[in-house]
């Protein structure tokens, strides 16, 4: 079943009390709580209150399933509106692509067009590609500085992902959790074999603002893709 050509999960007509919409939404559910790996048709048609196979007259695999979930998140994604300043734009990317992932975890450090290439995907991509149109970027250029963009900000999630995960496990802050090995951290300042991690120890902030961290960084990353725009 392809994706593209049938209109995306909001299209298609519903049938016996099921849509493709509502199971795409249902399969958003089960990922957002559990992960991709929990996603099956089983689960989905257990969730909805159906049998497995009626799911299969909406849906024609669990590859479908996962293109309608893609298509679908973005569903409700407005485009990108294009202001011609490269670096104000791309703060909206970067910004954008991190909300959206932070929002469905199992997003990151996947590619997303390989999960699907829906209406709403292919709407966010075409939107996504006019903000570096127009500076005299080949194609390459402009997937470079995309992909460089997209590098970043997803491994920025996958890094607040893993420290949300990790207090949800232990229940202590990052704070808290640096805290409990005060004194494993004093041994290793007091040794001074260790005079970088020291430094950092001492001088870092010790609760830093995340948005103004990522903020920070993606200037650096800015800064370095200056040079293609002029």
């Amino acid at each position: 079943m392809d994706v593209g050509e049938t209109g995306g999960a909001g299209e298609r007509q519903q049938r016996g009390g099921l849509s493709a919409a509502g199971i795409a939404r249902a399969g958003i559910q089960l990922a957002d709580a559990e992960g991709l790996d929990a996603v099956s048709m089983r689960r989905v048609a257990a969730l909805l209150g159906s049998g497995t196979m009626s799911l299969y007259r909406h849906v024609s695999s669990r590859d479908d399933l996962l293109a309608l979930m893609t298509d679908e998140v973005f569903s409700g994604v407005p485009e990108l509106p294009r202001s011609g300043r490269w670096r104000d734009d791309l703060e909206a990317v970067a910004a954008l692509i991190r909300d959206v992932t932070l929002r469905h975890p199992w997003l990151a450090g996947r590619s997303v067009p390989r999960l699907g290439l829906g209406p709403n995907l292919l709407r966010m991509l075409e939107s996504t590609l006019a903000v570096v149109d127009g500076y005299g970027l080949s194609v390459d250029q402009s997937l470079d500085v995309l992909g460089t963009l997209q590098a970043f900000v997803q491994g920025c999630v996958q890094e607040e992902i893993a420290e949300q995960d990790a207090r949800q496990r232990t229940t202590l802050t990052k704070v808290e959790a640096q805290r409990s090995q005060e004194a494993e951290i004093r041994r290793i300042v007091d040794s001074g074999a260790y005079p970088h991690v020291s430094r950092v120890v001492i001088e870092s902030a010790e609760d830093a603002d995340v948005r103004a961290v990522f903020a920070r960084r993606l200037a650096y990353v800015l800064d370095g893709l200056a040079p293609v725009f002029r």
